[in-house]
């Protein structure tokens, strides 16, 4: 009963991700009068249709994402020609996106990262104030069971702030977890605070490494008071973190440092929760963790969509850049042409994506 409670929860949370993402579209299009024609959660057949005044709502089979299909997008005519409108409706080109001025079209098109990152501010505040502790970067104990730290002026000690590892900036211990773990070595140049002082400490271990090649921190942090200022900072903090800590995965990625084979596409993240349900044996904890876990799924969903790639919406940002150059929209056949491309390549990487999901969980069994 109880897994089946979390994976509902996880279902519904997830569809709460996507439908925050394209309402920041569908709100700002309605805002600057743009029409919509449908604004759907999900993709595939449609499930549930429902039709109100000139925009049909719809939920489609496979909950992977949505759409909010704006009047002057590439596919807009098909909604026109199953409607009943007069030729001066069919005509009247006014509240197309297409129509709009640049800063409108821009903020249309960025409102649904910025819903994804409002979604992550809520979510990390409900989940900070519901934390029984809330970590500072200050350093409480240190593991000393691998022998490996000795009482040195050369090493870390409790008491000790952590400000950056590696010359990456540390504002939550989450960023000491990113910034440990993704890397190869176990040797750190580590900056602190001590006793008020700047003191930067190299070759400095961190992280020890499971039996089954899991990297584990050494050290362990003191908590913070928990009043609503702070919780509030910290839970907008370790959002920017993890928008921070997103964007270096990207980056990451492009620079062949982390391998596309890392990354976790639908059967990956219906694995997790799959994991989090079988893992914990009480329900609170349960969904706690699902929590955040959409947490990070919704920034790293508005990370993603930001990206100057073609169809996603930091790609359409681009294609304003020449309107504002010449004053002129771009070509729509040519807009269509580009964008088309960029599906087929994010179809073929959700593909392999997949694949790898799928032979890790295949490989796990035997």
């Amino acid at each position: 009963m109880q897994s089946l409670i979390v994976y509902v929860f996880a279902f519904l949370l997830f569809n709460f991700v996507i439908m925050a993402h394209e309402w920041g579209h569908f709100i700002t299009a309605k805002k600057f009068g743009v029409k919509v024609n449908e604004f759907a959660i999900g993709m595939g057949p449609k499930i549930i249709k429902l039709e109100r005044g000139e925009t049909t709502y719809s939920l489609r089979l496979f909950p992977v994402g949505g759409f909010c299909a704006l009047e002057g997008e590439e596919d807009s005519e098909k909604y026109n020609k199953n409607k009943n409108q007069s030729q001066s409706q069919k005509n009247d080109t006014s509240r197309s996106l297409r129509s709009k001025p640049v800063w409108q079209k821009a903020i249309i098109m960025i409102a649904g990262v910025f819903m994804n990152f409002l979604v992550g501010v809520i979510l990390s505040i409900l989940l900070t104030a519901a934390k029984e502790n809330v970590y500072s970067t200050k350093i409480s104990t240190i593991s000393a069971s691998s022998g490996e730290y000795i009482e040195s002026e050369n090493l870390l000690k409790p008491g000790d702030e952590i400000i950056a590892i590696d010359g990456y900036k540390i504002h939550v211990p989450r960023d000491i977890s990113f910034a440990a773990t993704v890397s190869n070595d176990n040797q750190f140049q580590v900056d602190i605070i001590r006793n008020g002082k700047f003191t930067s400490l190299k070759n400095v271990p961190l992280v020890s490494t499971d039996a089954e090649g899991n990297k584990h921190l050494m050290i362990s942090f003191e908590t913070i008071d928990k009043n609503f200022i702070n919780i509030v900072n910290y839970a907008v903090t370790d959002v920017g973190s993890l928008i921070r800590n997103s964007w270096d995965t990207v980056i990451g990625l492009i620079k062949r440092k982390i391998s596309i084979k890392d990354l976790s596409g639908p059967v990956g993240i219906a694995t997790q929760i799959g994991g989090i349900a079988s893992q914990e044996k009480n329900l609170g904890p349960a969904l706690l963790r699902i929590t955040t876990f959409m947490m990070m799924i919704s920034i790293s969903l508005g990370v993603f969509n930001i990206l100057p790639f073609p169809a996603l919406d930091g790609g359409r940002v681009v294609m304003l850049i020449p309107e504002v150059i010449t004053g002129k929209p771009v070509n729509p056949k040519i807009e269509e042409i580009i964008n088309t491309a960029g599906i087929i390549l994010l179809i073929g990487l959700m593909i392999f994506i997949t694949y790898n999901d799928v032979k890790d969980i295949i490989m796990s069994i035997f």
